[in-house]
């Protein structure tokens, strides 16, 4: 079975101009995994990223760093 990537907020409810961060996460059903790769699209003219953080994150090596485009 492939893994899911699960998108989770702290905050259910934002307003206007709000900042939101947003975790993303890898449930990999107990399986071992070795690479993954994925994209995640929104719609810009609701949301804008300031920045992508990997401090905390299991990958301790990237092929490619986590990039946004527009």
């Amino acid at each position: 079975m492939a893994a899911s990537f699960i998108l989770e907020a702290q905050s259910k409810t934002i307003h206007v101009n709000e900042q939101l961060s947003i975790d993303v996460l890898v449930d990999n059903d107990r399986e071992a995994i070795n690479a993954f790769s994925g994209a995640i699209h929104y719609d810009s003219n609701y949301f804008h990223i300031d920045s992508i953080s990997t401090n905390t994150s299991v990958v301790h090596f990237w092929v490619e760093n986590p990039t946004v485009h527009d």
